[in-house]
């Protein structure tokens, strides 16, 4: 997963010691970040150019903002890897979600749909950035009991 150990690239060298970004809203036009196939094509040339080769979009799922979900994302993430393809661009591209620890979160969960993972069962998580987070311990709950092991954006 991690490439901290592999030889550096001149090119590359005194930059991220990873080469792979495991958080990014880089997919265009589904949340706060890309807006465009242009403005993600842009960011990931900056990211190859700190050296990384490979990235994990992690675009937001907040209930009263993006609801996005498995087709909406997959729908970015397949647009954005034709793009890169058509560019002739060596970047590999996939995704999972940023999930706001908010009411539309713990209905997802009641619904037991299925969540959008980093890797295997890692859930990226975040709170809300307006106020205190609560019930913390209830929400770390309920993800491990449905079988997903939370990461804090």
């Amino acid at each position: 997963m991690f490439s901290i150990f592999k030889k550096k690239n001149k090119d590359t060298e005194g930059y991220f010691p990873i080469r792979t970004d495991m958080h990014s809203h880089i997919l265009p036009g589904i949340d706060d970040g890309a807006p465009d196939l242009g403005a993600s094509i842009q960011l990931i040339e900056g990211l190859m150019g700190m050296g990384v080769t490979r990235s994990i979009a992690t675009p937001h799922v907040i209930g009263d903002m993006y609801r996005n979900n498995a087709e909406t994302i997959g729908n970015a993430l397949r647009s954005l890897q034709e793009e890169l393809k058509r560019l002739q661009i060596s970047f590999e591209v996939s995704a999972g979600a940023e999930y706001m620890l908010d009411s539309y979160f713990l209905e997802l969960l009641s619904r037991k749909e299925p969540l959008l993972t980093i890797q295997d069962n890692l859930l990226l998580t975040e709170f809300s950035y307006a106020s205190k987070p609560v019930e913390i311990e209830s929400f770390t709950f309920a993800i491990q009991s449905a079988g997903y092991s939370p990461i804090l954006a």
